[in-house]
C-alpha cells in the first residue's frame, strides 16, 4: 500500500482488535508499506473479518488460513 496514513490507520485498528502485527516500509519497492501478521492471526482474520463480498480474495484467504504449517511456522 502506498498511502502511509491509511496503512498506519489499519495497523491501529488491528492493534485495537488485539491482533499481533507489524508495520514496515518495504525495501524492495519505493514508498510501499506492508502489515505483517503471522499464521494464527491470519486464521483469526479469516474467521472474524475476512474480505466479505470480494469472493476471489476471500478464497485466497481461506486457502492461506487453512494451510497446514509446521510447528515452528505457526507464529
Amino acid at each position: 500500500m502506498k498511502n502511509e496514513k491509511e496503512i498506519k490507520y489499519l495497523f491501529k485498528l488491528f492493534k485495537l482488535l488485539g491482533y499481533k502485527c507489524r508495520i514496515f516500509l518495504r525495501s524492495n519497492r519505493e514508498n510501499m508499506w506492508s502489515i505483517y501478521i503471522g499464521a494464527k492471526e491470519l486464521k483469526r482474520f479469516y474467521e472474524e473479518i475476512g474480505f466479505g463480498a470480494q469472493k476471489e480474495r476471500q478464497e485466497i484467504l481461506k486457502k492461506a488460513a487453512n494451510k497446514k504449517l509446521r510447528i515452528n511456522q505457526y507464529v
